[in-house]
């Protein structure tokens, strides 16, 4: 329960600081750099608001496949030798 909490408090920490510099960034463009074309502060934290949202997805999917990796199971490439899975199979005669 605690790696839970841990997990997505690390999630949506680092979805939170990706929207805040995506917002300053966004800002310092329509204000500062393009004023022929400037966009009204509600569209910018609409951007904001859905690259928050896809950050957390993205950074969600990332640890979930890195679980997987984890556990034997390589989706990302690379060798996985250290989490590798050997099957135990019966190679001897039966003992009886």
């Amino acid at each position: 329960m605690i790696y839970i909490y841990k997990s997505m408090t690390n999630i949506l920490t680092t979805s939170l600081i990706v929207s805040i510099s995506y917002c300053i960034l966004k800002y310092i463009e329509t204000r500062v750099l393009d004023k022929n074309d400037e966009k009204p502060l509600k569209f910018i934290m609409r951007d904001t608001f859905i690259v928050f949202v896809a950050s957390c997805f993205g950074i969600f999917i990332i640890e979930q496949l890195n679980d997987l990796q984890k556990g034997g199971i390589n989706i990302l490439g690379g060798s996985s030798e250290k989490g590798e899975i050997k099957a135990e199979v019966f190679t001897n005669g039966p003992d009886f």
